[in-house]
């Protein structure tokens, strides 16, 4: 996660992202169809924030566009697993599409230390 000064938009579109995700895949994971309407919510709230990210950098577009894409999957997931109550093996930690989620997370973080102080956007600790 990230504090910011200026670049709000662009930091509560990351954000809520990275929590859609990480909370769709608890929802995924628990097995409980009761928790799969409030992720696939969620998903669609941030899906829609990355859909109008401001651009900062060709870099940071870059890795808001990879988010965005994980979102949409995730959420085809979720839909798919809501609409069959059949949970998918590929919904753990280990999945490709959360490795992928990973992989921009560090991406972003690295990204962050770069160029953040640009933006006035920093890393914060969780």
């Amino acid at each position: 996660m990230f504090s910011f000064n200026s670049s709000t938009e662009f930091i509560n579109a990351i954000n809520a992202g990275q929590n859609a995700f990480i909370d769709s895949q608890r929802a995924l994971s628990s097995g409980s169809s009761a928790d799969l309407p409030p992720a696939s919510e969620e998903l669609g709230k941030a899906i829609e924030l990355l859909q109008h990210v401001p651009s900062l950098s060709k870099e940071a577009d870059d890795l808001s566009k990879d988010l965005l894409s994980i979102l949409q999957k995730q959420y085809e997931r979720v839909e798919e697993v809501r609409r069959t109550g059949r949970t998918r093996l590929d919904t753990f930690d280990a999945s490709p599409l959360s490795q992928r989620f990973q992989d921009n997370d560090n991406r972003l973080k690295a990204w962050v230390r770069r160029e953040g102080a640009k933006y006035r956007i920093r890393e914060t600790q969780n």
